[in-house]
């Protein structure tokens, strides 16, 4: 019961809205779903599951409806799954409403021919209240829904601890810090995290993270026969494993891209609260932004001992199988060792069914309390992680001593974190797999090659023409951080 509380932080109503859904079994075959109309409803969503536990929002079957039919219902039929008399829906729907998204969960109906029964009746969910059509009814279940009237942001008990809307000419470096580096996040990725100005700069109201050749501001002949002292370059290098303060070409070509990475951590790092970005995803291929946090401290040891919340990656091509630039990824990464990453165990994906996430700005969010990490967009969570009962030691079955022991259920996620944003390129961790259906061209390289990085700059007469102006940049309307109490900020500024 704790996940389906907890959804109501991405509530957001001015006034209170009543809904009506209608399930029924279709004549031949399969399942309807629908929604009476209400002023200002954009987009319903369906997620369900038959006879078992819907788990949080994340259905066998999940389909979004974006427009209306003429009786005036957002209707959803499946004609492909076979729904009996007596099977049992579990199932969530997501409203939005004037551009805000709502989710409801924890509904469930009987399947009966010729009348229909909810399961969840005269229910309340932490001031979500549905009530249900009795099991005599001769139509079909019409469950009405009362939304609360408060939003995180205007609660009394949240506080905004961050903000930047990037109103002004530059990078705000109260804020901000440069990650400067050539470690390539430890997976060979192909870029230089640079503080050039080409690679991050505010432009009417709206950041850019855009990665550029690294021939265009050395020369192609220094990747080949150059060295790149980080430190002396640009006065600092904040990252020295993997080569990344000095790369010589005699061991490797340097790194072919230029990009830039923006971090919070010796600025402002928090636990435990509300984090919203505005922003719209680099199109491009083999271009990989991320969205994310990681903690202020290693309490618990390297990587990923002390955890690691990724709230949105994206892969940049638009041609990539069916995990292209249509499909958005929010994970959590936890483990003992770098080999016993449990990530596989939290993370979920969210595909559109038209456009992608580089067409347009999206508000990608996290909600973060020590019963839970819940990590979506535009409203509609995606992850949801609920805090294991027995802790995430127990949840992923490791052996030996608990290295979390010492900490809450939730740890590692229960120390401070901070926020960073960057663009990487390319990589041999998997992020991009190989033998992946790519169209017009092969993925240059393999994930087990290195020499990675040569031959996806020498395969560049392929991929650059995707490289559209400033598509590749990711671009960031918006940064806001709310606490959930005030004793669980920390504010490093200055």
């Amino acid at each position: 019961m704790v996940g389906i509380a907890l959804l109501l932080f991405s509530l957001v109503y001015a006034e209170a809205l009543t809904p009506e859904v209608h399930l029924s079994l279709l004549t031949q075959r399969g399942l309807q779903i629908k929604v009476k109309d209400i002023p200002g409803l954009q987009e319903v969503g369906y997620h369900y599951t038959i006879n078992k536990v819907l788990p949080y929002t994340n259905g066998d079957y999940n389909y979004e409806v974006y427009h209306k039919s003429g009786d005036g219902f957002w209707t959803h039929e499946n004609n492909n799954v076979q729904v009996n008399p007596g099977d049992g829906i579990s199932y969530a729907l997501y409203f939005k409403i004037n551009g805000i998204g709502e989710v409801i969960s924890n509904l469930h109906w009987k399947a009966q021919t010729g009348t229909s029964s909810s399961t969840s009746t005269n229910n309340t969910f932490g001031g979500l209240s549905t009530e249900s059509a009795s099991a005599n009814s001769q139509h079909p279940l019409t469950t009405t829904t009362t939304i609360p009237q408060t939003y995180p942001s205007q609660s009394q008990n949240m506080k905004l601890i961050f903000s930047d809307q990037f109103n002004g000419n530059t990078i705000d470096k109260t804020k901000w810090k440069h990650d400067v580096s050539a470690f390539g996040g430890g997976n060979w990725e192909c870029q230089i995290y640079s503080p050039e100005p080409a690679n991050s700069y505010v432009r009417d109201g709206v950041l850019y993270l855009l990665p550029t050749l690294t021939s265009d501001k050395f020369g192609e002949d220094f990747l080949y026969h150059g060295v790149l002292d980080v430190q002396q370059q640009w006065g600092i290098c904040t990252k020295k494993e993997f080569y990344g303060c000095r790369r010589d070409s005699k061991d490797a070509i340097i790194p072919p891209i230029m990009s830039s990475k923006l971090i919070t951590n010796e600025k402002f790092s928090f636990k435990y609260g509300r984090v919203e970005v505005e922003a719209k995803m680099p199109v491009g291929d083999w271009i990989w932004p991320a969205i994310w946090l990681m903690p202020r401290d290693e309490h618990y040891g390297g990587w990923p001992r002390s955890g690691e919340i990724d709230i949105v990656e994206t892969r940049g091509n638009r041609n990539y199988g069916n995990i292209g630039i249509h499909q958005m990824m929010s994970t959590l990464h936890w483990g003992t060792n770098w080999d016993q990453d449990r990530w596989g165990m939290t993370t979920q994906h969210r595909d559109l069914s038209s456009g992608t996430w580089g067409d347009d700005f999206h508000t990608y969010y996290m909600d973060w309390t020590a019963d839970h990490i819940i990590l979506g967009v535009d409203g509609k969570p995606v992850l949801t992680a609920a805090t294991p009962p027995g802790g995430y030691f127990q949840k992923g079955h490791f052996s030996g001593s608990n290295i979390w022991q010492n900490g809450g259920n939730d740890a590692p996620f229960d120390r401070e974190f901070y926020l960073q944003m960057n663009v990487a390129v390319g990589g041999t961790n998997g992020f991009f797999p190989d033998n992946v259906q790519h169209g017009g061209y092969a993925k240059p390289w393999s994930n087990n090659d290195p020499e990675a990085p040569k031959k996806f700059y020498e395969s560049r007469h392929q991929w650059m023409p995707t490289w559209k102006g400033e598509d590749p940049a990711l671009k960031v309307r918006s940064v806001k951080i709310w606490s959930y109490s005030s004793d669980h900020a920390m504010s490093l500024f200055g």
